[in-house]
């Protein structure tokens, strides 16, 4: 089988065929809005994120949106650095991107009358791909590049700065509560109505407007009340699966866990980290990851981890480097007005999937103090995705008497953010609150409960299933 053999068997619209169904979500993930917005500009697109979590089928919706643009179905490449079948030989991208211009175009680089675009999965594995990119960029050759990878490290290692910085990078994370009940609406044979009910939801941001926010839910909420039963069945799934979309095609709860188990999270670690980062004791990768699990948010110290895994604390912290640039796991530290506060305090470390977390712990039910959990890691969940597409950071907080809360900070903004499971908070702020605005001479903040919508003194009180 010829290299041009291989490259029509890898990109099926060339035959007028478009894209296959099975490689599209029955839904967009929100990420395709800013691929959208700059494929057209010089910038080299990124897509980064945990296995399984939609990157390919991101690329693949790609080729599917230029297809509708019209543009014709020969300028759209699509190539995977994991394709034995192209790089068995160890290719340079160069000759993959040529042969194609040469065996299928018929026209060389300088010459190109209208664009190309290169769409590279798992391109950490092609060699020279950035090495090409930059020639290209330099000759001022007609080429649109998106690249996939599981983490920017291995996209843009140390000395392609000069690269990244023509590059724009988009996280693609598991889905979050609100993206997780499109795909449920999509892939399930339910009643709940979601356009309708997205309908009722305001048009601006909860974590910019968040008392504004509050206001207008309640404008709504005869409306949104018809919703209540349906969408907390389904955010009760979500706690559950978590955001891997391959949830949607399995059998049942008991089937997922074990795909997550057996395949995303062994491929994650052995496919993403350990082949590509020297680890003496790759076990002990897969132990941390239970760690995490077991933690479940609670605040532990590097040392205790390592006591815990036999390691120092010094490769405890470059194993939880490794998984939190994966986008496996997360580690929230303490808000402290000075950075040597931040540093000595203890971490709380949590996997950024509940899905995962569940199938680690062989989770198929929970106690009324586990769902608390559930619930809380999911508000994180809605925190991290808002803070990593906006430039943000999550800190936790903890007042003298142990109620914690979130923090959100961005562009020197602080938002608060309490979890409370009790149906009725009573009159006033939440203790931890309270505090956090008087240590810190803060005004407002967002309260997560289960049944209380209000506004209080600048403070906001959201239901969890209306998020």
């Amino acid at each position: 089988m010829t290299l041009i053999d291989c490259l029509h068997a890898c990109n099926s619209w060339w035959r007028g065929d478009g894209v296959e169904p099975d490689l599209l979500f029955r839904r967009i993930r929100a990420e395709f809005a800013q691929i959208v917005k700059d494929i057209a500009g010089e910038k080299t697109i990124g897509l980064t994120g945990p296995r399984g979590c939609g990157k390919t089928t991101l690329l693949y919706q790609t080729v599917h949106y230029l297809l509708r643009l019209k543009v014709p179905p020969r300028r759209v490449l699509f190539f995977s650095g994991d394709d034995p079948s192209l790089f068995i030989h160890n290719l340079h991208a160069q000759d993959v991107v040529m042969a194609y211009c040469t065996g299928v175009l018929r026209e060389e680089p300088e010459q190109f009358s209208q664009p190309v675009y290169v769409l590279i999965d798992e391109a950490h594995h092609v060699r020279g791909w950035r090495i090409f990119a930059q020639k290209c960029h330099e000759k001022g050759w007609k080429f649109h590049f998106i690249v996939a990878a599981p983490m920017p490290q291995l996209l843009f290692p140390a000395g392609s700065e000069a690269l990244r910085e023509r590059a724009c990078l988009f996280a693609v994370p598991p889905l979050c509560a609100p993206q997780f009940l499109e795909f449920y609406c999509a892939y399930r044979t339910v009643e709940f109505d979601c356009a309708a009910y997205k309908s009722l939801l305001p048009d601006f941001d909860l974590f910019e407007q968040t008392e504004d926010y509050a206001r207008a839910l309640l404008e709504q909420l005869p409306a949104l009340e018809t919703f209540r039963a349906g969408k907390r069945n389904i955010v009760e799934q979500y706690f559950l699966a978590g955001g891997y979309p391959g949830y949607f095609e399995a059998r049942n709860m008991a089937a997922w866990h074990r795909k997550l188990f057996d395949d995303i999270i062994d491929r994650s670690l052995y496919g993403d980290i350990l082949s590509n980062y020297a680890i003496k004791s790759p076990e002990k990768l897969k132990k941390l990851l239970y760690y995490i699990a077991s933690l479940e948010g609670r605040e532990q110290a590097y040392a205790g981890i390592g006591k815990y895994l036999s390691l120092n604390t010094v490769t405890v912290m470059n194993h939880l480097h490794l998984l939190e640039n994966d986008g496996i796991a997360y580690v929230c530290e303490y808000y402290k007005a000075n950075i040597s506060g931040v540093l000595r305090k203890n971490k709380r470390l949590y996997l950024r999937d509940c899905g995962m977390k569940h199938a680690l712990l062989r989770r198929q039910t929970f106690t009324p103090e586990e769902h608390a959990r559930a619930g809380r890691e999911a508000v994180l969940s809605l925190l991290l995705d808002y803070a990593e597409k906006n430039g943000g950071k999550i800190w936790y907080w903890r007042g003298v008497k142990g109620q914690a809360l979130y923090v959100l900070e961005r562009r020197g903004r602080l938002l608060p953010v309490q979890f409370l499971t009790g149906t009725d908070i009573g009159s006033g702020s939440p203790r931890a609150l309270q505090s956090f605005c008087r240590i810190f001479s803060h005004v407002g903040g967002l309260v997560v409960t289960r049944e209380t919508l209000d506004v209080r003194d600048g403070v906001a009180y959201i239901p969890l299933w209306m998020l």
